[in-house]
């Protein structure tokens, strides 16, 4: 019998849930890598968008996040195209 959840667990329970997603690595072939690399660089010449360099890596790792969160050990054109919307 579980007991439910209180309010205040919750804040752990998701910094344990991304800090285990974040521990297993994801492998990025390189067909999604030129297509990250190539929204990255439009990105950074619509100066409207205010994108920094060091914006990439968050971008990454969201992106990764989202594919763990899946479950899967492989970043696709799917969960880049997630983190982009």
């Amino acid at each position: 019998d579980l007991a439910p959840l209180h309010a205040t667990e919750l804040p752990n329970l998701a910094r344990a849930y991304w800090a285990l997603l974040r521990s297993e690595p994801v492998e990025i072939d390189d067909a999604v890598a030129g297509l990250a690399e190539n929204d990255f660089v439009a990105a950074r010449r619509d100066e409207s968008l205010g994108v920094r360099r060091e914006d990439f890596h968050t971008w990454l790792t969201i992106a990764r996040l989202i594919a763990q969160s899946y479950g899967e050990p492989r970043l696709t054109d799917a969960h880049w195209k997630r983190m982009r919307e």
